[in-house]
């Protein structure tokens, strides 16, 4: 499906919106070029629909005609919240949670989507809006869901329709119930389907099979909703993109229903809803995150991602912390986001907001729609994206390093209160029990800090595409993980890949059952070492090593291994210091690597930010997997170093690189590279061309607080 705008650039508006054409206006003279269009508390349908049977599409239609006489394109949600008068007539007992409570009978979030009687009404309001607009010239495609979630800490649905369909999706995966006795053995025995029951949260014995299968059911039927109303849409509609956008993705997903990687296949476009810097502070790392995971998610099934909502003004009331934008922060987010690969951003949102919790919050413009200097600092990169937008559309980085990040990790994890769904507590807190979270966030840090790309992959894109785009993959507090994909990595391995884990070293297949040896799923075979026992870390722990490049050291967290080596082959190459026992184990495995870290490496990171364990890992991708920093920094202590930003996305003809400094200060530094010479700046159009005064070519510059330099390397005819 072509997309005709190339990179689109917009924000978002809530209807109905007075002076909606001269807001339209005024985004077109600025260089934006969609816009996307919600109702307050997702109320489509209750705004259309007030009355069954009697649609009012005249606030849609107002909207519509603004954008075709503006050239604006709009993304239209269809949600089907249902309205009032539905959900008091055929909700029945609603959305029921684990304890048995349902919200009050016409409540707007009180409506399982199991209930049929719901979806035949909802399937006459996507037909009724799909044909008055899918011909209009200001349509840019529909919003099929947004921010998709059943609950932030209730499980949820067992109202008797999910129950039902729960029990179906079991006959099709077992095909008899004595199959699902025998593997759920440990948890209840059953005579028919009907009798069935799902389980209750997971703190207690015997449910693990149980558990894992009612929270895959949930994530599926959830995404499977999502691509009803996306095929609904696109039986109507051919033309036009469906979307969805999710929110949060760096948050253990099990409360919401939201298996990421099932939900980028229900749609054209995914996107993304972040708020993380007033949700945990001012990490750019962790924005970086959110829209590299969405990037992965899109990816693995060839499609492309973007920001859907992003702070566009200052918050006050809305959201744990309170964050300003300034004319600098609203240009970097944009930037921010080509740089990790995005194809589309719309702000949050256009105006600031009229009433509600986030009354006066979140607006690009003044609240009279006046334009103000944030505005004219996000027009500055919209015009320059509108000169570069099919360059940048047809851009994407290339990674040589995956993280691994399991659904199934995730599931088992919450149903013990090993994964909490806290997203506003301070990262790697050690009294956090977010300990595979907070494993993603410090493996994605570090190599951020590093200047590495790296995607996220998920075992069921390892089982369907293999790694062999890869020459490293890094397993996070990798709890769980079926043979199969265990046999995967280790081909990967002996094909020449490296792998590095660390605590707790695939302790258990997905349904729970431990292994008897770990690194389970026979992985202990090439990492050459074998956990004898386990315990935890006691206070000052610290893990000691040499390199070629000098002495390490860093602190354990939470827990250590006892390891006995099994391959002679196998080097240890870093002990615990309280008594010198194996703490890291290195092995060459046919044309690969393997690197075993006994503790919580990564959530170490994250919780003391050791420079040693940065170098150490960073020498170990260099020389065990021959990775490296695409470009270069020189000059800067690592303080400011490690926030400055790099992007690297490859065209056909060109290379695109973004350099962002998220330092409150300036900086000046060199930039290396061994493969790229002069370059183009995309914002005034100038050469920049690098230094080849000594052997190694260097370009020297300073970025501002908050600067940017968007630049690509120059093919010969464009060279001045």
């Amino acid at each position: 499906m072509h997309n005709e705008i190339g990179f689109p650039v917009g924000a978002s508006f809530f209807l109905p919106s007075k002076n909606f054409a001269d807001d339209l206006s005024s985004m077109k003279k600025l260089g934006f070029t969609v816009a996307r269009l919600e109702w307050p508390r997702n109320g489509f349908w209750e705004a259309t629909e007030r009355t069954p049977g009697k649609y009012d599409f005249s606030v849609l239609d107002q909207a519509m005609k603004a954008a075709e006489s503006t050239g604006i394109k709009l993304a239209v949600q269809v949600g089907i919240f249902p309205p009032r008068w539905l959900r008091s007539k055929f909700g029945g007992e609603g959305v029921v949670n684990e304890k048995g409570l349902s919200m009050p009978p016409g409540q707007r979030n009180s409506v399982c989507y199991d209930n049929p009687e719901i979806m035949t009404r909802a399937k006459a309001l996507i037909e009724k809006t799909v044909l008055r607009y899918r011909h209009s010239s200001g349509l840019y495609g529909w919003i099929a869901w947004n921010e998709p979630g059943l609950s932030w800490s209730d499980i949820t649905c067992y109202c008797r329709y999910t129950r039902i369909r729960f029990q179906g999706w079991l006959k099709e995966k077992y095909g008899e119930v004595e199959a699902l006795n025998e593997a759920w053995a440990d948890y209840s025995q059953w005579n028919n389907w009907t009798e069935v029951e799902p389980p209750h949260m997971l703190q207690g014995f015997g449910s693990y099979a149980a558990w894992q299968d009612w929270r895959s059911f949930i994530d599926e039927n959830y995404a499977r909703l999502v691509s009803w109303v996306s095929q609904e849409i696109k039986n109507l509609d051919p033309d036009h993109p469906t979307k969805v956008n999710l929110i949060p993705v760096l948050e253990n997903s099990t409360p919401f229903g939201v298996d990421p990687w099932e939900m980028a296949k229900t749609v054209d476009e995914l996107g993304l809803s972040i708020f993380d810097i007033t949700l945990y502070g001012d990490y750019p790392h962790l924005v970086a995150q959110s829209m590299d995971s969405g990037r992965s998610f899109a990816k693995a099934q060839n499609k492309p991602c973007w920001i859907d909502e992003i702070q566009a003004g200052p918050n006050y009331c809305s959201h744990p912390r309170v964050q300003g934008v300034s004319p600098e922060r609203a240009a970097l987010w944009i930037w921010q986001s080509i740089a990790r690969g995005m194809k589309g951003f719309t702000y949050w949102l256009w105006r600031p907001r009229t009433s509600d919790w986030e009354g006066g919050e979140f607006g690009l413009v003044d609240r009279d729609g006046s334009i103000i200097q944030r505005t004219l600092a996000a027009s500055e990169v919209a015009k320059t994206i509108g000169n570069n937008s099919h360059l940048l559309e047809s851009s994407f980085p290339k990674p040589k390093v995956a993280i691994l990040q399991s659904t199934a990790i995730q599931h088992i994890m919450f149903g013990e209160g090993m994964d909490q769904n806290l997203p506003f507590q301070d990262l790697g807190s050690i009294r956090s029990k977010s300990h595979y979270r907070d494993s993603l966030m410090g493996a994605y840090k570090m190599l951020w800090e590093l200047k590495i790309a790296c995607d996220f992959i998920d075992p069921g894109t390892i089982k369907e595409k293999g790694l062999d785009e890869y020459r490293a993959l890094i397993l996070p507090y990798p709890y769980l993980l079926n043979k199969d994909i265990a046999d995967a990595i280790k081909e990967f391995v002996q094909s020449g890949g490296s792998v590095v884990t660390e605590f707790p070293s695939v302790m258990k297949d997905e349904n729970g059952h431990v292994y008897e040896q770990v690194p389970g799923a026979d992985l202990w075979s090439v990492f050459g070492c074998r956990e004898r026992d386990f315990g935890h870390v006691e206070d000052g722990e610290l893990i000691t090593g040499q390199t070629e490049n000098g002495g390490f050291e860093f602190p354990a967290l939470h827990y250590r291994q006892s390891l006995d080596i099994t391959e002679e082959k196998a080097k240890v190459v870093a002990r615990f210091t309280s008594d010198g026992s194996p703490a890291i184990v290195y092995r060459d495995v046919g044309q690969g690597s393997t690197l075993l870290i006994a503790t919580c490496f990564f959530s170490g990171y994250l919780t003391h930010d050791s420079a040693d364990a940065s170098r150490f890992l960073s020498y170990w991708l260099k020389q065990r997997a021959g990775i490296v920093p695409e470009l270069e920094l020189i000059g800067l202590p690592r303080s400011l170093e490690r926030n400055v930003e790099v992007g690297v996305l490859y065209g056909n003809d060109t290379t695109l690189v973004i350099l962002i400094n998220h330092n409150p200060v300036g900086v000046r530094f060199g930039l290396r590279s061994e493969n790229m010479g002069k370059f183009l700046n995309l914002v005034n159009e100038q050469e920049i061309e690098l230094d080849n005064t000594s052997q190694s070519k260097e370009l020297q510059f300073s970025l501002d607080p908050l600067g940017v330099l968007a630049m690509k390397t120059m093919e010969t005819g464009e060279r001045k």
